[in-house]
């Protein structure tokens, strides 16, 4: 299992206009949306194409989309240290078995994304549900798939009943949000 770190910024109800998101979507059991969504979770930092260590520490996957993750713990939380409130994740592309029992220091599973082909877009979140295969009260209280027979399964049948659109060719993403870096 390989683990890769990044570093999102907040999605919850004290920010302005997640409440008329969350009335939007559906996703009225959201505590906070937690994802790798560039859009409602952006990154705390921007890739760096100056910065060697961007490079050297920057994931891009087999499709060659840069996916805003890190192969090292340090190194995100050293180009973090200037934000107060962030999520710090630790994150699994692709994985092949129930991570939800992998215990990594200092962090705690919190379910699993899916996210399209560039990485950008969670299929959960932001492309507010699909009906013909989940409905959003469906996901947990951060926006994600706590099981991960469902989240292959849904994987599955988003593709199979969508097949003709972008998003629903995913990734399955397990995620793990560190305990108190960058908790009040």
């Amino acid at each position: 299992m390989t683990i890769w770190y990044t570093a999102r910024n907040l999605f919850n109800k004290s920010f302005e206009g997640s409440n008329k998101y969350i009335e939007f979507s559906g996703l009225k059991q959201t505590e906070e949306i937690v994802s790798l969504d560039c859009s409602l979770n952006d990154p705390v930092f921007l890739f760096d194409s100056d910065n060697q260590d961007d490079w050297k520490f920057g994931i891009t996957t087999e499709n060659e989309f840069f996916t805003d993750c890190y192969s090292s713990l340090d190194y995100v939380k050293t180009r973090a240290r200037d934000v107060r409130e962030y999520n710090l994740l630790a994150v699994c592309f692709q994985p092949t078995a129930p991570y939800n029992e992998v215990d990594l220091d200092d962090f705690t599973f919190i379910g699993y994304d899916l996210l399209d082909q560039s990485h950008g877009n969670s299929v959960l979140t932001n492309c507010v549900g699909s009906p013909n295969v989940f409905t959003n009260i469906e996901l947990n209280k951060f926006g994600l798939i706590d099981i991960f027979d469902s989240a292959i399964q849904t994987k599955e049948a988003l593709f199979a009943k969508n097949p003709n659109e972008f998003h629903s060719n995913t990734n399955v993403w397990a995620i793990w949000r560190h305990n108190t870096i960058g908790r009040k």
